[in-house]
């Protein structure tokens, strides 16, 4: 930083710190001095971390645990279900600091309908080099289109999906442009993560600005805050002591992740695969307006082919929580062309319904 640029970011914050002492500032002021601040750390230059390509170019493969990818990281992953001959095939993308492991209640229900699961651990989490560093949308979107490719040329008849939890359904949906109907068959989302700079309060979308380029190192973790994820405590427990459970993140991660939910929810517009978009009413960490404004993005028929369930007693792990069961059988019964069985149940656990494929609306209530 030189000397001229240390003078204006001193005689910023003195302007802004004034704003706290001085009663005859308007708001118009105040907001003018936060955002002259933001533009000095521009000028700064500092810049947020994120990962480095491989130096290895080699062919993407599947070992027996691993998948190595186009620049030769080896990305751990999980799978359950018949691998030589399943009647279908998803790849499951776990969700923000979560790893593989977020799919082992799904994995084996599935597998009962032979369906094939395969989960792996996503760049920067779980047990990946340069853990906790964020690696940026253009590497999460090639690694889960190369290994569709692998997967799609060893079971070439066999109809394959994708099933993103949290910012995995945030990554599916800027995948899809990338690929055609005939290579993948679907996709899932469960509470994809949509919150981006769009929807953002703008104070709270300036402080991550300028904390990304001034302190894009510091851990944030969630001690403090009061966001209930799920509600099943036994799992939340066990996401606590399990050490590929990231328990923080650094602040350009995040910013990182508020940048690929923000192109997710502008790629709504373009998702023409059949899309099973799972929301519950009692999210908090995706918010219902950010969730509203990517449904309404959607494509309508006969371009879109989408449906929504709208679970009135659901987290933001749906498939975790203590009736993830019921969600992971409507999951099946799309997969499978069958009704729903939370739709035919006697318990009502949805609130609103839209199985129609016209790319209907589903009215997520404000309260």
């Amino acid at each position: 930083m030189t000397l001229k640029t240390q003078k204006l970011f001193s005689m910023v914050l003195t302007k802004i710190h004034r704003c706290d002492l001085t009663t005859n500032l308007t708001i118009k002021q105040v907001v003018t001095n936060f955002f002259l601040l933001i533009f000095v750390i521009t000028l700064i230059g500092c810049a947020p971390r994120t990962q480095q390509i491989g130096k290895i170019k080699t062919v993407p493969q599947l070992f027996t645990d691993s998948y190595r990818t186009k620049d030769g990281i080896h990305l751990p992953y999980k799978q359950w279900g018949d691998a030589d001959a399943p009647e279908a095939i998803i790849i499951a993308l776990h969700g923000f600091n979560d790893y593989s492991n977020a799919f082992k209640e799904f994995g084996p229900i599935a597998a009962c309908r032979n369906i094939l699961t395969i989960a792996y651990d996503q760049r920067g989490f779980g047990n990946t080099p340069e853990k906790g560093i964020w690696a940026g949308t253009q590497f999460f979107v090639q690694d889960l289109l190369n290994l569709t490719h692998l997967l799609k040329a060893k079971h070439p008849n066999t109809p394959l999906f994708w099933m993103g939890e949290s910012m995995g359904g945030a990554i599916s949906m800027i995948a899809s442009k990338l690929i055609d109907e005939h290579t993948l068959n679907g996709i899932i989302l469960l509470a994809p993560a949509v919150w981006g700079w769009r929807t953002m309060n703008p104070f709270q979308a300036g402080l991550l600005f300028m904390s990304a380029h001034v302190l894009p190192w510091m851990q944030l973790t969630g001690d403090g805050i009061p966001v209930k994820p799920s509600d099943n405590e036994k799992m939340l427990r066990e996401l606590g002591a399990d050490p590929l459970v990231l328990k923080g993140a650094r602040i350009d991660s995040l910013y990182g992740l508020v940048s690929l939910m923000d192109d997710a929810s502008v790629a709504a517009q373009h998702i023409k695969h059949p899309t099973l978009f799972l929301y519950g009413a009692k999210d908090e960490l995706v918010p219902k307006h950010p969730t509203r404004e990517t449904l309404r993005r959607l494509p309508r028929a006969p371009i879109g082919k989408w449906d929504t369930i709208y679970y009135k007693n659901g987290y933001h792990m749906l498939i975790r929580d203590i009736k993830g069961e019921k969600v992971i059988k409507d999951i099946l019964a799309w997969i499978n062309k069958e009704p729903y069985p939370s739709f035919l149940n006697e318990e009502n656990e949805i609130l609103c319904f839209s199985a129609t494929l016209q790319g209907d609306i589903p009215p997520l209530r404000k309260d």
